[in-house]
Parts: structure tokens; C-alpha cells; sequence
């Protein structure tokens, strides 16, 4: 489908309103293909917002093969009875947070881990070396893989000192011929420090040490060099949130991790925090350039009314204060899930007495250690049958 003809914003204007243009031409030529076609519109992960994820029941996959769900994705693993209260009215429910145990939370969790590698790829820093490890062992139980894991590691650090990695791991479908309905882990290492050209050496060396303590076969392991980190980053980042390349269930391990060192420039925390920042910042373009007016009419606002508004947009929600409430919108009291330590109403405890109290029983532990050394100078003298010496009544009183 070509596409429409468009007032595009010029490339020296700014990348965020390039960005927001193609996102939304991009949008409106799949609404126009989806209308021509009689589907129904699936949301991506990476752009919508928390909560408005959702897909017809029965309808068809996404742009994306098996990104759809048959239903609208919400938190199951919250606190069913406490919400989170804004400043503004708005009542929301607390998310969980629990990968494992939550579809929705997992997806999330996903996308903000491959947004951590796609903005470090960005940066002009993205790995040269993926190396693909899997296993013939069907489980859940990630223990058994965790010394290989780290011997590899570990050999290919020895080999390439500056060598850091960061590692997904996916399951597979189980669809194959010869799977018999099983599925495997497998584990995506990419790595930085290590040179293109080597990557055949590493991979070896990974392949190597990976049989030797893991139910698997040399050939059946993959490294190559990658040509397009930025790509790469990206296909992970729709890959890894297909439903058949989740873990089953029962699976408690972590599905990503990486080095101190990977990220450029920045910790692990700092690089998570930018990632929520730039998926937040993503949702507010969503938002604003679906935004209709009183009628209900689609605003077809220029690339900059739509990147003026996303930055307004999220400005304010950084500034927004929120505070816990109840499924009713009742303010809870913030003394409620505090120890009585910390709480500042009348049943908190002065640090003046706090202080009373830890000094009378760090004074009760030296009698006690006292009687304990007392006892044991008895127990010696009348073992050694020494006669009572002058002076013990004073000693020992």
C-alpha cells in the first residue's frame, strides 16, 4: 500500500517529530488496511499504553505472528483491594509486578528489558557477537544450566578480557516434528568486547565447554557475527514477547540478565530507568496522536502539535503525586503498612527511648557474657583442684 501524501516534517526539524510522523502514518495505513480488510485492530506492546492492550476474541493474529491475545491483558498478581490515587481523580490499579506468575506483567517486563538494549544499541556502542545455547533437556528448572552458563562465561572473558554479555533466554515452541511436544530452554548471548571477526573462535570455545556440562551437541549451538545491532535489538524485542516462546508454567528463573559492564556509560538501574522513561514518553505519543475531540473525531494534529503534546503529557505525569487508596477510592492511611518504628502517630515509638531500650540490653548481654566467663573459671578451678585463692571472695562477688 503506498502512502498517503503528507506534510513530512523535514529531517533537520528534530528526530522526535520525524518519529511521531512515521508512527503515524504508519497507523493510519494499517487502520485503512485493516478496515479495508474487515479485521480487527491489535495494539503493539511497544506503543500502547498499560491497560488498553487488547485483541478481538477469536480474531486475528497482530502484525506480528502470535502477539494477539484473545483477550484484554490485565495485571492478575496486584493486590485486588488497594489501588493507587492521583492527585487528579485518577484510580488505577497496583500492578504486581510478578513476571512469572503474570502474563501482563511479563510482556511489560519484556519490552522494557529489549528497549534497555535497542537505546544502548542506539548509542553507537551495539554487541558484535551473538551466540545461541541450547540444550536437548526439557525443564523448567533453570539450576542444572547455571554452571555452564558461567564457565562460558568465564572462558570467553579469559579469551576477550573486555569481553560483556547480555543474555535472554526463550523456550521453544515445541511445534517441531521431532520436539514431541516439548519444549526447551535456550539462552540469546550477546556479547560486546569480543571482535566480529572472532566470532567463529567464541563460538567454539562456548560450544565446547557448554557440552561438557550440559545435555546438548557441539553442532547444534550458533554464533555469528552481527552485522546490525540495532536490528537485531528490535526483532528481539517482537520476538520475545510471542506466547509460545514464554516460559511454561512453573517456571521461576529470570529470563533476562547481563554483565555490570554492558551497559555504555551507564548501571544496569540507570539504563532500566531510561528504558521506562522512553517507553513512557512512547505511550504519550500513542495517546496524543489518537486523540479526538468532543464529537469523537480523530485530531489530525501536525507531527509537532502530536510531539508538543506527548512532552506536556508527560511532564505532567512525572510531576503527578499518587498515593494509596482502596478499590473505593478511600485514601489509606499511610500508617497502616508501617512498622510501628516508623509510624508518626501516636503509637510511634520516641528515638530517645529506642536508644534507652538498645543500651539497656546491650548492658544485659555483657552480665550475661560476664556470668558465662564467671562460671567458666569455677568449672576450671575445681577441675584442676586448685585451692580457693586469696583474694576470689573479692573476685567472684
Amino acid at each position: 500500500m503506498a502512502w498517503r501524501e503528507s506534510s513530512a516534517p523535514a529531517r533537520e526539524d528534530g528526530e522526535g517529530a520525524w518519529t511521531a510522523f512515521v508512527a503515524s502514518t504508519r497507523e493510519r495505513n494499517a487502520t485503512e488496511k485493516r478496515a479495508a480488510d474487515g479485521t480487527v485492530a491489535v495494539l503493539d506492546f511497544d506503543d500502547a499504553p498499560a491497560g488498553e492492550v487488547a485483541a478481538a476474541a477469536g480474531g486475528p493474529l497482530g502484525q506480528h505472528e502470535e502477539l494477539s491475545h484473545p483477550d484484554a491483558l490485565r495485571c492478575v498478581c496486584g493486590p485486588e483491594h488497594l489501588r493507587l490515587l492521583s492527585e487528579h481523580g485518577e484510580l488505577v490499579k497496583v500492578r504486581g509486578r510478578s513476571v512469572n506468575r503474570c502474563e501482563y506483567c511479563a510482556r511489560l517486563a519484556a519490552v522494557e528489558n529489549c528497549e534497555m538494549l535497542v537505546l544502548d544499541a542506539l548509542e553507537g556502542d551495539p554487541p558484535a557477537v551473538l551466540i545461541v545455547l541450547g540444550t536437548r533437556t526439557s525443564t523448567v528448572v533453570m539450576s542444572g544450566f547455571y554452571d555452564g552458563l558461567r564457565l562460558v562465561k568465564r572462558a570467553l572473558k579469559r579469551r576477550w578480557p573486555a569481553a560483556e554479555y547480555a543474555g535472554l533466554l526463550e523456550f521453544t515452541t515445541g511445534y517441531g516434528p521431532r520436539s514431541g511436544g516439548k519444549r526447551r530452554p535456550h539462552w540469546n548471548l550477546m556479547f560486546k568486547g569480543i571482535p566480529a571477526s572472532d566470532a567463529d573462535a567464541a563460538g567454539e570455545v562456548a560450544a565446547r565447554i557448554w557440552c561438557r556440562h550440559v545435555d546438548a551437541e557441539e553442532h547444534a549451538q550458533h554464533a555469528s557475527a552481527i552485522r546490525d545491532g540495532e536490528g537485531l535489538m528490535k526483532y528481539l524485542a517482537e520476538h520475545f514477547n510471542k506466547t509460545s516462546q514464554a516460559p511454561p508454567a512453573g517456571f521461576k528463573g529470570q529470563r533476562f540478565n547481563c554483565s555490570r559492564g554492558y551497559f555504555t556509560g551507564c548501571s544496569r538501574a540507570t539504563a532500566r530507568a531510561r528504558a521506562a522513561e522512553s517507553l513512557r514518553l512512547k505511550r504519550e505519543v500513542w495517546r496524543a496522536s489518537r486523540a479526538t475531540d468532543l464529537a469523537g473525531a480523530k485530531l489530525n494534529g501536525s507531527a509537532h502539535d502530536v510531539e508538543l503534546a506527548a512532552q506536556l503529557a508527560y511532564r505532567l505525569a512525572i510531576a503527578t503525586r499518587w498515593v494509596l487508596a482502596t478499590d473505593s477510592g478511600v485514601q489509606c492511611d499511610r500508617n497502616a503498612f508501617l512498622p510501628p518504628a516508623l509510624r508518626d502517630d501516636g503509637s510511634r515509638v520516641p528515638r530517645d527511648m529506642m536508644e534507652r531500650r538498645r543500651a539497656a540490653t546491650v548492658r544485659a548481654e555483657i552480665r550475661r557474657q560476664a556470668a558465662r566467663e564467671r562460671v567458666a573459671d569455677l568449672c576450671s578451678i575445681e577441675r584442676a583442684g586448685v585451692l580457693w585463692p586469696p583474694g576470689a571472695d573479692d573476685r567472684y562477688a
